[in-house]
C-alpha cells in the first residue's frame, strides 16, 4: 500500500509539472484593458518553452520578437495597429487577427512564420516584407488595400498562399526577387492590384495551382531576368495589359487553364525566353494571342490552342527570324505571321 501511494504521488507530481510547464507559455493580453503584446513576448525571454498568447481588443503597438515557438491567437476581431517585426524566429503562428497601421504590416527576416485567417489591410506601406531566407505561409487570409509599392515583397524568401487573396494593393500584388519563390494553391486569388499581379525577377520562381490571377492593372504574371515558373489549371484573365510576360532568359510552363480577355495580347515572349503550353487555351485577348520577339521560343503540346483573339489578321506574331514556335498536333493556332516558325 505504501508503495502504491508512493507511485501515485510521483505520478501526480509529474502531471503537475507537465501541466505547469504547459500553462507557463499561455498568456492572455487584452489591449483594451491596457495589456501589452510586447511585454507578453518579452516575458518569455530566455526560455525555450513554447509561448501562446490569446490576444484581445485593439492594440496600438509596434512590436518585435526574436524567439521561436510563439503562437498569437486573436478572436477574429482582434486588431493590431502597428508594425510586426519577426527576426530569425521559427514556428511562429498568428491566427484570427487584423493588422493595419502607419507603416508596413509585417516584416520577417529569416525563420518560418504561418498566418491563418489573418487580414493585412490598409497599411500605409506594403503589407509584407520577407527577406533573408524567410519562409511565410498564409492560409485563408487576405492581403489587401496596402498603400506601398507591393502587397508582398520577397527578397531571398519563400511565400506560400493557400485559399488566400492578394487584392487591391496600390502597387504590384506580389514581387519576388533575388532567388525568391512564390507558390499559390487551393483557389488563391491575385486581383485588382495597381501594377502586375505577380512579378518574378532575378532568378525567382512562381508556381500557381488552381488559382486566379485577374483584373490587375498591368500584367497578370511577369517573369523576368532568369526566372522560371509553372502554372497548373489556373486562370490568367482580364488583366489591363498582357496576361503573361516571359522575358530576359526566363521560362514558363502552362498546364491547362486559360489566358483570356487580357487588354494587350495574351502572352508576350521575348529575350531568349521559352514558353510551353500543354493543354492550355489562349483566347479572347485584345490583339494577338501570342507575340514572340528577340529569340523567344514557344512550344504548344496536347490540346493547347491559340484562337479567337481579336486581331483580325494573326493569332501568333513573330518579330524577327530568331523568334520561333513549334506546334505538336493536336495543338493548334489560328493564322500566324512567323517567317520561320519552326525551331
Amino acid at each position: 500500500m505504501k508503495l502504491l501511494k508512493g507511485v501515485l504521488s510521483i505520478l501526480a507530481m509529474g502531471l503537475f509539472l507537465i501541466s505547469a510547464d504547459t500553462l507557463a507559455g499561455v498568456r492572455v493580453v487584452n489591449c483594451d484593458k491596457g495589456g501589452s503584446l510586447q511585454k507578453a513576448i518579452e516575458s518569455g525571454a530566455g526560455s525555450a518553452s513554447p509561448v501562446e498568447i490569446q490576444l484581445l481588443g485593439t492594440c496600438y503597438e509596434t512590436f518585435m520578437f526574436t524567439r521561436d515557438r510563439v503562437t498569437i491567437n486573436g478572436d477574429g476581431n482582434t486588431t493590431i495597429v502597428g508594425h510586426i517585426r519577426i527576426f530569425s524566429s521559427d514556428q511562429v503562428y498568428l491566427g484570427d487577427l487584423n493588422i493595419t497601421g502607419p507603416g508596413p504590416g509585417v516584416t520577417v527576416f529569416n525563420g518560418r512564420t504561418r498566418f491563418v485567417r489573418v487580414n493585412l489591410s490598409g497599411n500605409e506601406d506594403s503589407g509584407v516584407y520577407a527577406r533573408q531566407g524567410a519562409s511565410v505561409n498564409f492560409v485563408d487570409s487576405r492581403i489587401n488595400d496596402n498603400h506601398g509599392e507591393f502587397g508582398v515583397l520577397l527578397e531571398e524568401a519563400y511565400l506560400v498562399l493557400n485559399n488566400t487573396e492578394v487584392i487591391g494593393n496600390w502597387g504590384h500584388g506580389i514581387m519576388a526577387s533575388k532567388n525568391s519563390s512564390v507558390s499559390l494553391g487551393n483557389n488563391s486569388t491575385v486581383h485588382a492590384n495597381q501594377g502586375d499581379g505577380i512579378q518574378a525577377r532575378t532568378s525567382s520562381t512562381v508556381e500557381a495551382i488552381n488559382s486566379h490571377i485577374w483584373g490587375n492593372r498591368d500584367v497578370g504574371i511577369s517573369m523576368r531576368s532568369g526566372s522560371a515558373g509553372e502554372i497548373h489549371d489556373s486562370a490568367i484573365n482580364a488583366n489591363g495589359q498582357r496576361g503573361l510576360e516571359v522575358a530576359g532568359n526566363s521560362t514558363l510552363d502552362v498546364f491547362g487553364g486559360m489566358v483570356g480577355w487580357n487588354g494587350e495580347h495574351g502572352v508576350w515572349l521575348t529575350e531568349h525566353s521559352l514558353l510551353k503550353l500543354i493543354d492550355a487555351q489562349v483566347s479572347y485577348n485584345l490583339g494577338h494571342g501570342l507575340v514572340i520577339a528577340r529569340d523567344g521560343g514557344a512550344v504548344l503540346e496536347g490540346n493547347s490552342r491559340i484562337d479567337d483573339n481579336t486581331d483580325a489578321n494573326f493569332q501568333v506574331v513573330c518579330h524577327g527570324m530568331e523568334a520561333s514556335i513549334e506546334i505538336v498536333p493536336p495543338a493548334l493556332t489560328g493564322p500566324m505571321d512567323c517567317p520561320d516558325a519552326d525551331f
